[in-house]
């Protein structure tokens, strides 16, 4: 959860003119904005059997968690990627609150172009993972992890953010912060989301361009899809 949920000011230092604007994050979080969804897109009610599987095909899944895990999940990453794939599906992003998820996706990727070459699998879906920050703005860490392969997504706090305390009825415990009393957004924040952070040594040699897309979701949890 992001702790500058209803500070306009931080938002913008971070989304206006990249991704959403201000206006537009508010009507994504607006208590009845699925069912105003409903109610001005009529087609969505039109649900008849198969049609998961013609939304499946090409689609890209980047809020998944799965086993192994801090608690128990219905299925792991291979058996997830293996459905995907069957599915015809073109990606997945592995997330995990506390680790870096990079890592067992490529582990999951190798199988699954294994089951491709043999035969398997006729379709081979894409499995990415990325890192959070439940443990702390530490922008060096989060450029260390960049370094891993299948590397795609950094995560903002939840169980450890200020607005989960705060909304958990706990304020007492802190939190990790991503902007300051008075509502600016902290440098170590800036730091993580910028190209100097956002890049392995060999990649910001490589390239001049400037930050990656952000998006950012402040009633769940705070992620960066990098292209």
């Amino acid at each position: 959860m992001c702790d500058f949920a209803a500070d306009a000011d931080a938002a913008r230092q971070l989304l206006v003119g990249r991704v959403l604007t201000v206006e537009r994050v508010r009507q994504l979080n607006a208590k009845d904005y699925f069912y105003q969804m409903l109610k001005d897109n009529p087609e969505m009610l039109k649900i008849y059997p198969g049609i998961e599987n013609e939304l499946l095909k090409g689609a890209i899944d980047c809020h998944i968690h799965a086993y192994p895990d801090f608690v128990n999940r219905s299925q792991d990453m291979i058996q997830i990627a293996i459905d995907a794939s069957k599915a015809g599906m073109r990606a997945l992003a592995f997330k995990d609150h506390w680790n870096v998820s990079a890592n067992a996706a490529f582990l999951a990727q190798r199988h699954i172009d294994y089951l491709v070459e043999k035969g398997e699998l006729t379709h081979r879906v894409e499995i990415y993972g990325g890192a959070g920050t439940c443990l702390g703005m530490n922008p060096e860490a989060i450029r260390i992890a960049l370094q891993y392969p299948n590397f795609k997504m950094i995560w903002f706090p939840t169980f450890t953010s200020l607005g989960f305390w705060r909304g958990a009825g706990h304020p007492e415990k802190g939190g990790v912060r991503l902007v300051s009393d008075s509502g600016e957004v902290l440098p170590e924040v800036v730091q993580i989301t910028s190209k100097n952070c956002c890049r392995s040594p060999k990649k910001r040699a490589n390239s001049a361009s400037g930050r990656r897309s952000i998006i950012l979701c402040w009633n769940s949890t705070n992620f960066c899809w990098m292209k």
